[in-house]
């Protein structure tokens, strides 16, 4: 797992993540314009930023479920298209991750096809690109008007695995992260191609001042920007939802607390 602290440094208690998950570039149903389009909402949107959570490529070998006859685009081409399409919006990556269609590639000659594009894209210089589960802490805003404490908000995320033929699959793969990390704020998870979210509060025991406080969790699936066709058809498996959302993180104060509202809005 990797764990990293990214300051924000806004001044807002308020900031939105547009996770993008399951692109597939090279797929033949690969939905370019609304990947076009959802990079634009980032780029344009002020306080926005992106978690891109594998699958970004789709990597057809011979040895994969994937027709590797029917890409349209070569490994090299699929890596050039990801940088083009993604370099305006580098200073907005917050995290990248491996999904199980790279991880295919290193698996299979131990060369993993989506670290150059994050180091074009600068993400190895400053640690944010990894091929496993991540912990991100996110510091912005400022908390009780102070401009020298802010707020801290924690995301664990993974490109994740496990079957999405039915949403309840999709469910319990989401609920099984809190079984890694069971207090983190918000987790995200993609690979099923179901978009799903939920919450599902908790307790936690404060030992300063001996109280507990509810801890309110929030859980997302990632759409997928794949349209209905190919490998899902032949196997029978549900339409998925591609259009994407954006997650609004507020900090608010309530009866002289801080509190954290988390918000899943369609783009």
């Amino acid at each position: 797992m990797k764990e990293i602290t990214i300051v924000l440094g806004n001044s807002t208690n308020s900031i939105q993540i547009v996770p993008l998950g399951d692109l597939h570039i090279g797929d033949p149903n690969c939905d370019l314009d609304s990947i076009k389009r959802t990079i634009d909402y980032i780029k344009d949107t002020p306080s926005c930023y992106t978690i891109l959570n594998g699958d970004l490529m789709n990597n057809a070998l011979k040895s994969s479920k994937s027709d590797s006859y029917v890409e349209t685009m070569t490994m090299e081409e699929e890596q050039d298209a990801l940088i083009d399409l993604l370099m305006p919006i580098k200073n907005k990556i917050l995290y990248m991750t491996q999904g199980n269609h790279e991880y295919r590639t290193s698996l299979l000659c131990g060369i993993d096809p989506l670290k150059s594009v994050a180091r074009a894209l600068g993400l190895l210089e400053n640690g944010r690109y990894g091929d496993n589960s991540y912990l991100l802490t996110l510091i912005f805003g400022k908390r009780n008007g102070s401009a020298n404490v802010q707020n801290t908000y924690t995301i664990f995320g993974m490109h994740g695995c496990g079957g999405g033929k039915r949403m309840g699959s999709t469910a319990n793969g989401l609920e099984d992260m809190a079984l890694i990390v069971a207090n983190a704020d918000l987790y995200i998870h993609s690979h099923t191609h179901n978009q799903l979210s939920f919450t599902k509060p908790i307790f936690v025991y404060n030992q300063n001042n001996k109280e507990l406080e509810l801890h309110n969790r929030v859980f997302y699936n990632t759409n997928s920007f794949v349209l209905y066709g190919g490998y899902a058809e032949r196997k029978k498996l549900a339409i998925g939802d591609n259009e994407p959302s954006a997650i609004t993180i507020t900090f608010i104060r309530d009866a002289g607390k801080m509190r954290k509202l988390t918000n899943i809005i369609k783009i």
